[in-house]
C-alpha cells in the first residue's frame, strides 16, 4: 500500500468528515510490546478551536495522558499521531493535526477517443413522455473515465436525451454491463465539426456516472476487448486454434533443442542471415528459444524442465502482440512514447498491459508454470533499463532471458551485425553475478564459431 503527505487542511478535514461513523476507525497506544486498540465510533470537528473529538466504544477507557495516540481512519486509510489534550468518559480530544498520511489515490484519467475510431456506448432513456418504456440510444464515445463520458449524437436526439428523466449506461461497445449504471447530464452544446471535407452538425454532451466503473472493465473496452469480462481466461480464451499451434509449435522446438542445443552453431547460422522486419514476431521468438536455451547448455543448465519454460517464455511473453505484430517491435517505455502518437488506443493499451495479458495467458494454461511467471516479470523488470545489475532477486534464468532476449534484437534489427562488437558493449549494459557468467558462456561460444 502506498501513501501520499498531506498538509492541507480542506483534506484532512475532509478525511474526518468521510470516516465519520465508519466502524473501521481506530485509536491506538503503544506500551513497550503490546499496544491498547479502541474503536472509534463517531468523529467531530470544532473548528473554532481546531481540536477533533473521537468517541470510543469503552466507558472509562484507560488512555494516557503522556503517552502519543495513533489514528488510523476509514477514508484512504488515513494514519496520524499526536498528543492527547483531554480525556472524557467516552470521548478522547486530540488537536487537529497539521499532517496526515493518506493511500495513494490512483485517479482514472480521462482517455480520449478519435473520431474515426467510432467507439460507442448505448444508454437507456426514460421520459414521462414516453409512458414507462425505455428508448435505447448507441452514441459515439469521444472521451471516457471511471466516472464518466463524453459523448456525441445526432441533433435528432437532442430533444429526447435533454427531456429523459433518468439515464442509465448499460453497454460500452458489444458489452453489456451486467447492472446498468444511472448517470446525470452534466453539460450539453450543440458542436459542429469537419470530417472528410465535410461540416458535420452533432450534439454534445457530457454524462456523470453515479458509480465509479471498474476500471479493469474499462482498460478492456479501450482495448476494444470488452468480452473479456466474460470469459475467465481472457482475450484468448476464444481462439482455441491459436493457443493449440502456440503448444504445438513449443513441442516441436523443444523436441529439435532437446536433439541438438548448440550456442556456436545458432550464432553461426545467423552470421549473415538477413530479417524481414514484416515477419519479426516470428523471427524474433524462434532465435529466442534457441539462444536461451544455447546459453542455457553453455551454463550447464540442460535438463527438460529448463528448455520447456525458456522455450515457453520465448513464445508467450509476447503473447499480447499477436492481435499486431508491429508491436513486439517497440522496445521498451521510451520508444513507445517515440511512437505512442502513431498508434490506435488499441495497439497503446495492448502495448501497457502486455504484461498483464501474459499472466492471464499462464495463469489458465496447463503449459504454464510460476518459473515462467518470474522469468517475464522480471524481464519487465529491466527493459526499461540501459544498464542492467544482477539483482539477489534474479533467477539465472531471469538473467539468459535478458540477455538472449537482447542478443536476438541485436541480431535481426541489424544487416551486419558482429558477435565481436556485441560483446564489447555487452559489460557496458550488463554486469555482475549470472551475467559476467553469461558472457564468459558468450565468449566461449564466439571463439569456437569463428
Amino acid at each position: 500500500m502506498k501513501y501520499d503527505i498531506s498538509v492541507d487542511p480542506k483534506e484532512i478535514i475532509t478525511s474526518f468528515n468521510k470516516s465519520s461513523r465508519s466502524e473501521e476507525n481506530i485509536l491506538w497506544q503503544t506500551y513497550e510490546d503490546n499496544r491498547n486498540v479502541f474503536e472509534i465510533r463517531d468523529i467531530e470537528i470544532d473548528d473554532l478551536r481546531s481540536t477533533v473529538e473521537f468517541a470510543i466504544n469503552e466507558d472509562h477507557a484507560f488512555v494516557d495522558l503522556d503517552k502519543t495516540a495513533y489514528i488510523k481512519l476509514a477514508h484512504r486509510n488515513t494514519i496520524f499521531k499526536g498528543d492527547v489534550l483531554k480525556i472524557t468518559s467516552q470521548k478522547v480530544v486530540m488537536s487537529i493535526p497539521d499532517e496526515v498520511q493518506l493511500e495513494e489515490f490512483r485517479e482514472f484519467s480521462r482517455f480520449h477517443f478519435d473520431f474515426k475510431e467510432k467507439r460507442t456506448a448505448q444508454l437507456s432513456l426514460e421520459s414521462d413522455l414516453m409512458m414507462n418504456a425505455s428508448q435505447y440510444l448507441k452514441l459515439q464515445v469521444m472521451d471516457i473515465s471511471t466516472q464518466g463520458i463524453g459523448l456525441i449524437s445526432s441533433l435528432n436526439n437532442k430533444e429526447l436525451i435533454l427531456n429523459s428523466s433518468d439515464m442509465y449506461l448499460n453497454a460500452l461497445g458489444e458489452y453489456a454491463l451486467p447492472v446498468e449504471v444511472k448517470m446525470k447530464l452534466a453539460h450539453s452544446a450543440d458542436h459542429r465539426m469537419r470530417q472528410d471535407g465535410k461540416e458535420l452538425r452533432l450534439f454534445k454532451l457530457g454524462v456523470q456516472l453515479e458509480r465509479q466503473l471498474d476500471e479493469d472493465l474499462l482498460n478492456d473496452y479501450i482495448a476494444r476487448i470488452e468480452g473479456r469480462h466474460q470469459d475467465e481466461i481472457g482475450f484468448l480464451a476464444p481462439d482455441e486454434e491459436l493457443i493449440a499451434s502456440i503448444h504445438d509449435e513449443m513441442g516441436k522446438m523443444f523436441q529439435k533443442l532437446q536433439k541438438n542445443n548448440n550456442l556456436s552453431k545458432v550464432v553461426r547460422e545467423n552470421k549473415s542471415k538477413s530479417y524481414d522486419r514484416e515477419r519479426y514476431l516470428q523471427e524474433h521468438i524462434r532465435l529466442l528459444a534457441k539462444v536461451s536455451c544455447g546459453i542455457a547448455s553453455e551454463l550447464g543448465l540442460y535438463d527438460k524442465k529448463t528448455l520447456k519454460n525458456l522455450i515457453y517464455c520465448a513464445y508467450a511473453h509476447d503473447i499480447a502482440f499477436f492481435q499486431n505484430p508491429k508491436l513486439a517491435l517497440i522496445k521498451n517505455d521510451a520508444h513507445f512514447l517515440k511512437v505512442k502518437d502513431k498508434l490506435s488506443a488499441q495497439d497503446a493499451m495492448l502495448y501497457k498491459k502486455a504484461l498483464s495479458y501474459f499472466e492471464d495467458f499462464v495463469e489458465s494454461d496447463t503449459a504454464g508454470s510460476q518459473k515462467a511467471l518470474k522469468i517475464v516479470r522480471d524481464f519487465y523488470k529491466m527493459r526499461n533499463n540501459t544498464q542492467i545489475v544482477a539483482l539477489p532477486d534474479y533467477s539465472s534464468l531471469s538473467c539468459i532471458f535478458m540477455v538472449s532476449h537482447h542478443l536476438v534484437d541485436y541480431i535481426i534489427l541489424r544487416k551486419n551485425w558482429s558477435f565481436y562488437e556485441y560483446l564489447e558493449s555487452y559489460q557496458k549494459v550488463f554486469s555482475g553475478g549470472t551475467f559476467d557468467l553469461i558472457y564468459d558462456a558468450l565468449q566461449s561460444a564466439r571463439l569456437t564459431s569463428e
